[in-house]
């Protein structure tokens, strides 16, 4: 129940395990990562919204200049040509870098001109932007605790980031999603997590407290388990068999239903077995099914006395769990019926 998922907190790679604490602690630990995934989410959508645009108008910018500038300028010729002036005479002498700009930029192969095609230039220089601010954070997030380095994204950056986007959104809802819910089957159990918890000291380093729960998670907690839930199964047995025994005393002049009885009195499963091949179909149709359960019975009698015993070795658990106290007690009881059924 418990070992599967505890392997997480032993995570190996070190920026993903900061992603996991973040998650475990929340907060603004948390939010510095989900602002990594809504901007790998926003670059992707612009990064295909930008490609549209390309593959209609087929805008070139300048290489020799900085993205910046160049969206920049653009949005200053975007705006005069929304406002319903014209590039002509008097922008040649006033806004001399305009013109500087336009010569070297190229839509189709040609010198834009009309107010689409600018704006494809500027998508252009937009996308270059976002990626660049990207890889900024990408840098200061993920590859600073020495995670994938942005350069290995590749020229499209967004689209290998959407892939590690999943397992950090994993690990950042981890708890919530998987551990709360097992520790409230506990609390439901009657076991006293907190209280569990408690008796492990803190652990040293950045993630001491992951370590800390691990620990806890692994150390007899399997074996406690376990011995409740063979407790509870032996229960159920138990009471499937009273509920058969009662049946067959019902049949006092039956030697089938005698034999039967005597059997599952003396945990003979063989012997009922014979029984009910030996006696007339009928009968045995009506009883056979206790087979079964005297069986399951011995199974679950002999899984409980092992859970218990080993949950026994765990001294603390009787402090923090009145189940497992029980579950010992039983245990006692189960011998003698134990030494009959083996």
């Amino acid at each position: 129940m418990f070992a599967q998922p505890a392997t997480v907190l032993t995570e190996k790679e070190n920026w993903l395990r900061e992603v996991l604490f973040a998650g475990w602690a929340g907060g603004d630990h948390r939010e510095a990562w989900n602002d990594l995934l809504s901007s790998i989410d926003s670059l992707a959508v612009e990064a295909a919204t930008a490609m549209r645009i390309q593959l209609a108008h087929g805008p070139e910018l300048p290489e020799d200049r900085l993205v910046e500038h160049v969206a920049a300028t653009l949005d200053e010729i975007i705006h005069h040509l929304e406002s319903g002036h014209s590039l002509g005479l008097m922008t040649k002498l006033r806004h001399r870098n305009w013109h500087e700009l336009i010569e070297l930029c190229r839509v189709e192969g040609h010198v834009p001109q009309t107010i689409d095609e600018f704006r494809a230039l500027r998508a252009v220089a937009r996308l270059q932007e976002s990626r660049t601010r990207f890889g900024g954070r990408w840098r200061r997030t993920v590859e600073s605790l020495g995670g994938p380095q942005v350069g290995a994204l590749g020229n499209s950056p967004e689209r290998a980031a959407q892939g590690y986007a999943a397992e950090i959104r994993n690990r950042l809802e981890w708890r919530t999603a998987v551990w709360e819910a097992l520790i409230n089957e506990l609390r439901a159990a009657a076991f006293r997590w907190d209280a569990w918890l408690a008796t492990h000291p803190p652990v040293s380093g950045d993630h001491g407290e992951l370590a800390r729960v691990q620990r806890a998670a692994s150390e007899g907690l399997a074996d406690i388990v376990e011995a409740q839930a063979a407790l509870i199964r032996q229960t159920e047995l138990s009471t499937a068999l009273q509920s058969q025994r009662t049946y067959l005393a019902g049949f006092p002049e039956s030697e089938a239903a005698s034999v039967l009885l005597g059997a599952q009195d003396a945990w003979n499963t063989e012997e009922y077995e014979a029984a009910c091949i030996r006696y007339p179909l009928g009968i045995a149709r009506e009883i056979r099914t206790c087979s079964s359960r005297v069986g399951a019975c011995s199974s679950s009698a002999r899984e409980t006395t092992r859970c218990c015993r080993a949950a026994g070795r765990c001294s603390r658990s009787v402090e923090v769990a009145p189940m497992v106290a029980r579950a010992r007690a039983a245990c006692i009881s189960f011998d003698d019926g134990l030494a009959r059924a083996t």
